[in-house]
């Protein structure tokens, strides 16, 4: 249909625009979570991280690895066996304002704030102990919303600790 006059030819391409827009919006988004995704898959085919900082002197190797995880803009959160939290970056740590202790019922009720949304604790657990009990490094990936997930896997940090039970989790949230 023709426009009348030229305010209304404008107003329609600013509409179409719009409408254009949003649709490049949601191929990029649905793009970008498959590229994340292949990222992550790439990066963890070996189903282990380890930094390796025994060669490094007078640099405390947990400091060392803190500086490069907190240089990673999605949310990461560095756990114990025993589910302490030992550390989390900045991305995770501005929701809790205070660090938590421990991974429990209200830390993954928290998590929604971060935008993930379908997350319990007891999928979460169920995740962890699959990892943990696995004698190969394995990755475990939970599906916490529709372009929502969280991926554990084994870090190891070679130099103060060796600590072989170290898990890092990647957390990727619902936009808001």
């Amino acid at each position: 249909r023709k426009p009348i006059d030229l305010d209304q030819l404008i107003v329609s391409v600013e509409k179409a625009f719009e409408r254009l827009n949003t649709e490049r919006a949601l191929k990029y988004r649905t793009r970008e979570l498959e590229l994340t995704k292949q990222i992550v898959a790439k990066i963890t085919e070996e189903k282990e991280i380890i930094l390796d900082f025994r060669t490094m002197p007078g640099i405390p190797a947990m400091n060392f690895a803190k500086s490069i995880l907190d240089n990673v803009p999605g949310g990461l959160v560095v756990l114990n066996r025993d589910l302490n939290i030992l550390y989390m970056n900045h991305c995770v740590a501005r929701i809790f304002g205070a660090t938590p202790n421990k991974i429990d019922l209200e830390f993954v009720s928290k998590l929604s704030e971060f935008g993930i949304t379908d997350l319990t604790y007891e999928m979460f657990i169920s995740a962890f102990e699959q990892l943990i009990n696995s004698t190969s490094g394995t990755l475990e990936t939970i599906k916490t919303g529709k372009y929502s997930y969280m991926t554990l896997l084994r870090l190891k940090i070679m130099g103060e600790i060796q600590d072989h039970a170290i898990i890092l989790i990647t957390m990727r949230g619902e936009r808001k």
